[in-house]
C-alpha cells in the first residue's frame, strides 16, 4: 500500500521530417531508445519520497552536421553523432492533513546531456565536427502550495549550476561552442484566484539571476564572468460559460537570458524577449456517448512577438531579431472505461521584420511549421 514502481523500456523510430512547404528534410530520421524507472514510497500519511531515472539515446550515422539547414551542411561536412541524455532526481513531499497552508515538495535533480561527434566528411578541417558536447545540470527546487480563502498560492525557489564543454581532440573547447559554468537562482510565484464560482484569475511572476563563467576557452581567459537577470510573468483568465464550456485568455512576457554559447561574442549583451497573447475555448463533458466516459477538447489561438532575437542566423553574422509568430493548437482526449484516445494538432507561421544590424525586412520565418 505504501510503495509504487513504474518501469518503462521502449524504442521509437521516425522518418525524415517535412518543412512547411512539404519538402523532405534529409538526415532527420532517427531511432530512439528510452528507459525509465520511477519508485515512490509513502513514509507516513503526510510525507513521501520519490526517486526517478530516465535515459534517452539516439545514434546517427553519416548525417549532416546541422539538422536545421541541411542544404548548407551538405557542403560543410557530415558526421557520426551519438546523442544521449539522462536525468535522475530525488523528491521529498510533505502535505500534512488539516493544514491547507502546507503542501511542500523539494526536488534535487541531475541531468547529463551529451553529443559525441566523429567527422565522416570534413572538407574544411574544422574542429567543430569533432567536438564532443557535454552539459551537466544540477538543481534544487523547493516549492509550496498554500490554500487560503479564494487563493491557491504557489511559491518557490530554484538554485542550479549548468556546466558545459565542447572538447576537441586538442583538449580545449571549440571556439564556436565555448564552455564554462552557468550559476543561477530564481524566485517564482503563481496565485490561482477564484474570483467567483465560474471566473478564475491566475497571475504569475518569476525573477532569475545568472552568472556565466568562462572555462577552457582559447579566446577568453578562465574566470571571465558575465552577470544578468530577468523578470518574466503573465496573467491568465478562465471563465466557465456552462459546466462543460469555458473560454480563457493569457497575456505573458518572457525573457531568455544569454547562454554560454554567447560568452565569446557580442550576443552576450542581448536578452531575447517575447510577448504573447492567447485566447481559446475548452470543452469538458461527462457521459457523452456512453456511461462513465469523458470527452475533453481545447482550441487555442496565439500571437507572439519576439524582440532582440539572437537564436536564428540570417547570415553574414546577423540574426533575425524581430519576429512575429501566430499559431493555432488543438488538443482533445476521449476516455472510455475500456480505452482512451488522444489527439493533438498545431500549426504556426511567422514573419521577420528586422535583423540584428537594424536592417528592415519582410521575410517569411523559415523555422515555422506552415
Amino acid at each position: 500500500d505504501d510503495f509504487e514502481a513504474l518501469l518503462f523500456l521502449g524504442v521509437r523510430t521516425s522518418e525524415n521530417r517535412e518543412d512547411g512547404a512539404g519538402d523532405e528534410i534529409l538526415g532527420t530520421e532517427f531511432e530512439q531508445g528510452a528507459a525509465l524507472a520511477k519508485l515512490s514510497y509513502d513514509i507516513d500519511a503526510s510525507s513521501s519520497v520519490t526517486f526517478a531515472y530516465q535515459r534517452n539515446q539516439i545514434p546517427e550515422r553519416d548525417v549532416n552536421y546541422n539538422v536545421f539547414d541541411p542544404s548548407v551542411d551538405s557542403a560543410f561536412g557530415r558526421v557520426d553523432r551519438d546523442i544521449s541524455d539522462a536525468t535522475a532526481y530525488l523528491e521529498y513531499g510533505y502535505n500534512p492533513a488539516g493544514n491547507p497552508l502546507l503542501d511542500l515538495t523539494a526536488r534535487l535533480q541531475f541531468k547529463r546531456e551529451e553529443v559525441a561527434l566523429d567527422p565522416v566528411v570534413n572538407p574544411f578541417g574544422t574542429d567543430l565536427l569533432e567536438a564532443d558536447h557535454l552539459t551537466e545540470t544540477t538543481s534544487l527546487v523547493i516549492e509550496n502550495t498554500a490554500v487560503f480563502g479564494a487563493n491557491e498560492l504557489l511559491t518557490g525557489i530554484e538554485i542550479g549550476r549548468r556546466e558545459r564543454s565542447a572538447l576537441t581532440d586538442a583538449g580545449i573547447n571549440d571556439t564556436s561552442a565555448p564552455g564554462g559554468t552557468d550559476d543561477y537562482i530564481a524566485l517564482f510565484l503563481q496565485n490561482e484566484i477564484a474570483v467567483s464560482d465560474r471566473f478564475t484569475l491566475t497571475p504569475s511572476l518569476r525573477y532569475e539571476m545568472q552568472e556565466l563563467t568562462s572555462d577552457n576557452n582559447p579566446d577568453l581567459p578562465d574566470g571571465t564572468e558575465f552577470e544578468d537577470s530577468s523578470w518574466t510573468g503573465g496573467i491568465s483568465a478562465n471563465y466557465e460559460i456552462t459546466e462543460t464550456f469555458a473560454v480563457f485568455g493569457t497575456i505573458a512576457h518572457n525573457e531568455n537570458l544569454p547562454i554560454l554559447d554567447n560568452l565569446t561574442n557580442d550576443n552576450i549583451a542581448f536578452t531575447e524577449q517575447a510577448d504573447t497573447i492567447e485566447i481559446g475555448a475548452s470543452y469538458d463533458g461527462f457521459d457523452v456517448f456512453t456511461r462513465d466516459d469523458t470527452l475533453a477538447a481545447k482550441l487555442t489561438i496565439y500571437q507572439t512577438d519576439i524582440s532582440d532575437g539572437r537564436t536564428y542566423s540570417a547570415g553574414m553574422g546577423r540574426f533575425e531579431s524581430e519576429i512575429a509568430l501566430e499559431g493555432i493548437e488543438l488538443e482533445a482526449s476521449y476516455v472510455h472505461p475500456q480505452f482512451y484516445l488522444d489527439l493533438s494538432a498545431a500549426a504556426n507561421r511567422g514573419k521577420v521584420s528586422e535583423l540584428s544590424d537594424g536592417t528592415e525586412v519582410d521575410d517569411f520565418f523559415e523555422q515555422s511549421t506552415a
